[in-house]
């Protein structure tokens, strides 16, 4: 079988990237942290503070990160450091043929914290190899949905029949699928603060975020890819104690994986009926064990939370546009913006261009 390349655009305002020491909206000075400036159909992230830093941990084997640099910068890849050259368009910052696996990812800023001298950040691209002799297609479920509903547990509402949302700590939605990617969509917050969830995929480890309160309707909350095709995935979402909503799970299939997520079994025939109690037993037990893992990390989180909250105290007075594109080998191609997220849909990839004057996927 060939060798594809499923390339997906994360969006400068999902909650998978931290900035840090944090984000305020423009005007402001970007020599205080990382201003956010709305454009006409867009947000840009940008700072001239030294020191000041992108965080993003991500699977793959290639990851690109698209704006400008006209400061010098350091970034730290899985304990690696280096200085990549000034640009003023394009890249900021791209690493291919890494192995298919987790990473880490730390741009620092440097400079004189001029504000001539400014890091902006658009989004990125997370690259990750599959195995198939066709496109992955992308199959979208949302809270409307009357074929194979996720599994929620504890207090849900929906919100114009797609958008469910939930105020209520250790609530979850849960969905069994087989698939080479899956990704979350959402608002960026939906109350006074920012959204507190966690993710567990599979199994440990266990991922919890804080959205950035930019009052984005859509956004991405979760990706990841690399996913054995062959072999059914267990996806837990969970409040950890504040307004939350989410607007669709979005699965990417090929030929080799085996259809919709799974949330009920079919009727068992006599000569398989042992191994579907076992399948079934698999199928029920794997949401529980994702919820208690999440419960201990919200349990860890809050207690963290509190510990910071006690140390305020003592010592101050007062107060995450899919795009999907398939390549051959080491070629890259154009990708395409999949339309606005629906009630189950089935996307299939559209014949891709044959431009390869540029080896780095492009937003178009």
């Amino acid at each position: 079988m060939a060798l594809g390349l499923l390339d997906f655009t994360l969006e400068n305002t999902s909650p998978m990237i931290t900035y840090l020491p944090g984000t305020t909206a423009s005007p402001g000075g970007s020599q205080l942290g990382w201003q956010v400036n709305q454009t006409d159909d867009s947000l840009l992230y940008f700072t001239s503070r030294p020191g000041a830093s992108l965080l993003l941990q991500f699977y793959g084997t290639a990851l690109y990160l698209y704006g400008s640099a006209s400061c010098p910068f350091n970034v730290t890849l899985d304990f690696e450091t280096s200085s990549p050259p000034m640009t003023t368009e394009g890249f900021i910052y791209f690493t291919e043929n890494l192995t298919q696996e987790m990473h880490f990812l730390n741009l620092t800023v440097g400079g004189s914290g001029n504000t001539d001298e400014q890091i902006i950040f658009e989004y990125a691209t997370i690259s990750t190899e599959y195995t198939s002799d066709v496109s992955p297609t992308a199959i979208t479920y949302d809270g409307g949905s009357t074929d194979h509903i996720p599994i929620y547990n504890g207090t849900w509402t929906t919100i114009n029949s797609s958008i469910s949302r939930t105020s209520s700590f250790g609530s979850s939605v849960s969905v069994n699928f087989t698939g080479i990617a899956v990704g979350i969509s959402g608002p960026s917050n939906v109350g006074p603060g920012s959204m507190l969830y966690g993710v567990l995929l599979d199994a440990w480890p266990a991922w919890s975020f804080a959205s950035v309160s930019s009052n984005v309707t859509d956004t991405t909350l979760f990706y990841q890819g690399g996913l054995d095709p062959t072999q059914e995935h267990t996806l837990t979402l969970m409040d950890l104690g504040s307004d939350f909503a989410f607007n669709t799970i979005t699965v990417f299939e090929t030929d080799e994986t085996a259809g919709s997520p799974i949330t009920s079994e079919p009727t068992p025939s006599p000569t398989s009926q042992s191994s579907n109690k076992h399948s079934t037993v698999v199928k029920i037990v794997a949401p529980i064990v994702a919820i208690l893992g999440l419960l201990i990390l919200s349990a860890a989180f809050w207690t963290f939370r509190r510990k910071r909250q006690n140390r305020r105290k003592a010592t101050v007075s007062g107060p995450f546009a899919l795009r999907l594109s398939r390549a051959f080998r080491d070629q890259k191609v154009d990708a395409m913006t999949l339309p606005p997220l629906q009630t189950r849909t089935e996307l299939s990839v559209s014949p891709y261009s044959t431009d390869f004057e540029s080896s780095a996927p492009r937003k178009t």
